[in-house]
Parts: structure tokens; C-alpha cells; sequence
């Protein structure tokens, strides 16, 4: 699987696509749960968009020989 190229994003960025992307919603939500490879920071972005106040949140990283589908299994396993 080939990633995609990393963009890099100002923080007014995040919040214009947070901005965008809430009101998209057709149902409200109660929980969110955040799976971050080292930027955590939008997820609590969103979680306060969305007047969520607990989060649960996971992090972790990439192993060597793994894609961004053997990282969501691993988790899931986990």
C-alpha cells in the first residue's frame, strides 16, 4: 500500500476542516474514541467541536513492516 504524501497543516487549517466537516454530521454523538500517531491535539479539536467531554485516546506508532491496515488490526487485536 503506498501512503499518501504528509501535508503539513497551520492550526487555523484544522479548525476550518473541523469547522466544515461537524455540521456534515446527521446524527449527534456521545463518545469518540481517538487512534493518533503522534497528533493528538486535532482529535480534542473535534472532541470540543463536538461538546464531548471524554475521550478516550490511543496512541501509537508504525513498526517497521507494518501499513496503516496492519496498525488498525493491531489495535483492534490489542
Amino acid at each position: 500500500m503506498n501512503l499518501p504524501k504528509q501535508k503539513v497543516l497551520s492550526w487555523n487549517s484544522v479548525e476550518r476542516l473541523i469547522d466544515r466537516l461537524v455540521p456534515s454530521f446527521d446524527v449527534e454523538f456521545e463518545s469518540m474514541v481517538v487512534i493518533t500517531r503522534g497528533g493528538i491535539v486535532p482529535g480534542g479539536m473535534l472532541a470540543e467541536a463536538l461538546n464531548l467531554t471524554t475521550v478516550p485516546v490511543s496512541y501509537t506508532h508504525l513498526r517497521a513492516h507494518e501499513t496503516v491496515l496492519d496498525l488498525v488490526c493491531r489495535l483492534l487485536l490489542e
